[in-house]
């Protein structure tokens, strides 16, 4: 009888903390999903820089995607020393596409919207956030990532 109780608030409690830790953090919206998924990458040989560079090809709700306002959640990083320039990764810094195997596709590079770089600048890395901007794809490497939030604002940070 002791431990039937026992479980029954147990099992109570973690409904609890897990129904907690969802709402303190957002759902996905479906764009990790499409930054993700619905993208194929070919390398091809750049004789500029002598090794083979990754070309996207976009997949057509993707496309559909681009230049139109999108809010992303993830994991913030510093991009730069001056501060002018972020990323939100799919994954934490340990696992991220710098600096370890994921792909370049788990990456979002981020301009701020005027009045917003200071927001940007005071956070830490791998705060998670959720942001939104007008996304732009880019299929060359040499110039960006192939994901840019423009105008990105911050909207929360989850602790």
């Amino acid at each position: 009888m002791m431990s039937r109780l026992r479980l029954t608030c147990l099992a109570i409690f973690l409904i609890g903390a897990i129904s907690q830790a969802k709402a303190q953090f957002p759902t996905d919206d479906g764009a990790w999903n499409l930054l993700l998924d619905d993208i194929t990458i070919r390398y091809r040989y750049s004789f500029k820089h002598e090794g083979f560079l990754p070309k996207p090809k976009f997949g057509d709700s993707l496309s559909e995607m681009n230049g139109k306002e999108v809010t992303i959640a993830g994991f913030f990083l510093p991009a730069n020393i001056t501060g002018s320039s972020f990323v939100v990764s799919y994954y934490p810094m340990a696992m991220c596409f710098f600096c370890s195997g994921a792909g370049i596709e788990s990456v979002v590079v981020m301009y701020a919207a005027d009045g917003e770089e200071r927001r940007f600048s005071n956070l830490r890395t791998d705060d998670f956030i959720e942001v939104k901007g007008r996304l732009e794809l880019n299929d060359d490497v040499d110039k960006n990532l192939f994901y840019i939030l423009r105008e990105a604002k911050w909207i929360r940070t989850y602790r």
